[in-house]
């Protein structure tokens, strides 16, 4: 009779804890869905955003870029990329001055200073700008990257 109680209090412990599991895994799930979902709705630029390239010219590594900020609001700086084949996604980075990213407000129908990028070598097929903004609530800053106002060209004969 002894060896049947133990034997019972071995299955009702494993049953608390996967019970205890799957209250937390419920309760986790619960608390990042919600925190994804006001991330994604709270991260949006104007619809007055607009970037365009002025000039481009390449050779030897570099990429030289003049950037008009068409919209309607100010930029605060930009993420510039490139592909090495036409039709594929612009992932990797230009470095402008060691950094992947430039920040320099464009305000509204103004224009950037012509601007030196490196690259690894190789072709460049695409090249795409992606705009970002400040927003501020209250002490925070975040930064919001305007993915409705990307700015892209191929190229032809960018080596």
């Amino acid at each position: 009779m002894i060896k049947e109680k133990k034997g019972v209090s071995v299955i009702i412990s494993y049953v608390l804890l996967i019970a205890l599991a799957l209250t937390l895994a419920a309760i986790v799930y619960a608390w990042l869905s919600s925190y994804a979902k006001t991330s994604l709705e709270e991260q949006k630029c104007p619809d007055g955003v607009n970037i365009r390239f002025e000039k481009i010219t390449c050779g030897d590594g570099k990429i030289k870029l003049k950037i008009i900020n068409n919209g309607l609001f100010s930029i605060a700086g930009f993420v510039a990329k490139y592909s090495k084949e036409k039709g594929r996604a612009a992932t990797l980075p230009l470095d402008y001055q060691g950094k992947n990213e430039v920040e320099m407000i464009i305000g509204p129908q103004s224009s950037t200073e012509e601007m030196t990028f490196k690259y690894t070598g190789g072709p460049v097929a695409i090249i795409e700008i992606l705009p970002f903004i400040y927003e501020e609530k209250g002490d925070m800053k975040t930064k919001i990257y305007c993915s409705n106002a990307v700015a892209k060209k191929e190229l032809e004969g960018c080596f």
